[in-house]
């Protein structure tokens, strides 16, 4: 069974470095040229995996690049956004400037920058409200390091529920990873007569990390995302891109890898639109209450200028 890991391995970093120190073509440097780290508006967000990354919009992963046994780059999109008006449920992989409709056959030509507009323009327009919300926290917070992370398969969970956020928060001389999931206020899975929904996900994640050798590997994981986000912004310079440098912390943390802690607990950044009922709002009272067990750490924000993840004020149990 595999842990929790994020990382390249050593051939894959050396593959990329050479992608982009050649003179020639390729979809990596175009992949990396429409990349934005986490504070910079409009661009794609790249999430580090296990000797693989996706490229994010909004949620919705436009490129998963990953190596053959051979140690090939190649990047996977989903058919319907690489074809127009495309409804099959299957994914396409580019390898090389060649891509393969999964129904047909018929082999396509990528052609470029031109090529992943059109994928990116594609899965613009497939972007829910809640996504379009989680794109908006990381366009307002450098310190976010990872989107819609999952947890492997641990005691009788084959699978957790993803997690939409992972930023870092500064607590004195130390670092923190904290976990957020992001909701809209109108989010039928945090009300219920009973136990709302969320509170099960919030609960898987605060099961995974009560281990105390999960939180290291967690730790230990993002400082390898901290490290490698480094590495990722010295290819784009190489580029000659004008690219935002990292969050301090995350410059720090790659330096220093012994001063990142986990924060065992989620929480909650909720988007009021100011449109919420008064027994909505009841409901969402009771997560902040000790109905349901420890009080959920809750953060509320009602405009795009207000979006900032920061420490949920304190709640009296």
């Amino acid at each position: 069974m595999y842990g929790f890991g994020r990382y390249l391995e050593d051939g894959a970093q050396h593959t990329l470095a050479a992608i982009i120190d050649s003179p020639a073509e390729h979809w990596w440097k175009d992949f990396l040229t429409r990349w934005q780290p986490s504070g910079s508006e409009n661009g794609l967000r790249l999430a580090l995996r296990r000797n693989y990354m996706n490229f994010y919009l909004c949620g919705q992963s436009v490129g998963r690049v990953g190596f053959d046994h051979g140690g090939v780059p190649y990047v996977e999109t989903h058919a319907k956004y690489a074809f127009d008006k495309e409804q099959l449920a299957k994914y396409v992989r580019l390898s090389g400037n060649r891509f393969v409709h999964p129904g047909t056959g018929v082999a396509h030509s990528y052609e470029g920058m031109s090529t992943l507009i059109q994928w990116v323009e594609r899965a613009a327009g497939k972007a829910g409200e809640e996504k379009r919300f989680v794109e908006r926290v990381v366009a307002k917070n450098a310190s976010v390091i990872d989107l819609e992370m999952a947890l492997p398969a641990f005691d009788d969970r084959r699978r957790a529920p993803r997690i939409d956020l992972v930023a870092l928060e500064q607590c004195a001389d130390r670092i923190k990873v904290v976990f957020w999931e992001a909701k809209l206020v109108k989010d039928s899975r945090l009300v219920a007569r009973g136990r709302p929904e969320v509170l099960t996900q919030l609960e898987d994640y605060k099961q995974y990390m009560a281990d105390s050798q999960r939180r290291k590997q967690v730790a230990d994981a993002y400082a390898n995302t901290c490290a490698q986000t480094l590495r990722f912004h010295d290819m784009a310079q190489r580029l000659g891109l004008s690219v935002r440098a990292p969050d301090p912390m995350v410059i720090e943390v790659a330096r220093d890898p012994a001063i990142l802690d986990i924060d065992p607990v989620p929480r909650l950044l909720i988007l009021d639109d100011g449109s919420t009922s008064g027994a909505r709002r009841l409901h969402l009272e009771r997560l902040r209450s000790t109905e349901f067990g420890a009080p959920v750490p809750i953060v509320m924000v009602q405009s795009d200028a207000a979006i900032k993840l920061c420490q949920p004020e304190a709640v009296d149990g």
